[in-house]
């Protein structure tokens, strides 16, 4: 289902309807049903660069221009809006735990939309020789009702075991990652270890891994390598909105989001 039909159709399921709806950085492509525009260029600048064709549409909307990662807050107080849309904008900043606090902050619900993790591991989907989209600074995931945000290393496009192969594209999990939240939702940033994290994740699918690959992943253990020796365990340190720091923790499917606490 597309984007804007996916969001009309929540939208058209809740009671009663949201009226204020705020739209954070969509300014290339806002939704129709966004009541204001939240974006770090202004009208003119973004109509250059549109996806959209049909600007009429956004004619009758509010469009403000501000630096939504200035960790400055929002021009809008708590609960301003009835809902929010946040699509494809995350992965490209350079503070999104700092958004996730404002979107939760100003309005009472939302929805949230990116590559999935998996789609964003994919070495080769949209250039050769390097994994994901080559813009996104992150590799986020869900569970939950928590986002959790990957920084996104360089070395994942040099090395195999911290990425997926190129025919890997086809498969279903290769696609968006949809999110909708109400009231509240908890966001939380890895510190640490982030090497050691996607290398555990990417070792759940070595079953589908080519011949080569094994091969490979078997000569790097019988040749020496620096710093070879004496691993220690990963400690997987995350921290939230707020500043506060969870952790040590070693395995990856442990975490502040197994608590209750919200950010």
């Amino acid at each position: 289902m597309a984007l804007h039909e996916l969001i009309n159709t929540y939208l058209d399921s809740m009671s009663p309807r949201p009226q204020k709806i705020l739209d954070v950085g969509g300014g290339a492509l806002p939704h129709s049903a966004a009541t204001e525009i939240l974006d770090l260029f202004d009208y003119n600048f973004a109509q250059r660069f549109s996806y959209d064709r049909d600007r009429s549409r956004v004619d009758g909307q509010k469009w403000t221009t501000f630096d939504v990662c200035s960790r400055q807050m929002w021009p809008y107080r708590d609960d301003e809006f009835d809902f929010s849309i946040c699509a494809h904008t995350l992965e490209d900043l350079k503070d999104p735990l700092w958004v996730c606090n404002e979107l939760a902050r100003v309005s009472r619900a939302g929805y949230i939309e990116f590559p999935s993790r998996f789609q964003e591991s994919i070495n080769g989907l949209v250039r050769r020789g390097i994994t994901g989209w080559p813009h996104h600074r992150w590799m986020i995931t869900t569970c939950g009702e928590s986002l959790l945000l990957i920084p996104k290393l360089h070395h994942v496009n040099a090395f195999p075991y911290l990425c997926l192969p190129t025919s890997f594209r086809k498969q279903s999990d290769a696609k968006h990652t949809s999110f909708f939240w109400s009231n509240r939702f908890s966001a939380y940033e890895l510190l640490v270890y982030v090497e050691d994290f996607q290398r555990e994740y990417i070792s759940q699918f070595d079953s589908s891994r080519t011949p080569w690959f094994h091969f490979r992943r078997w000569l790097s253990k019988i040749v020496p390598r620096e710093h070879s020796s004496a691993k220690t365990p990963p400690g997987y340190v995350w921290t939230d909105t707020s500043g506060r720091k969870f952790g040590p923790y070693t395995s990856s499917d442990k975490g502040p989001w197994l608590k209750t606490t919200l950010s």
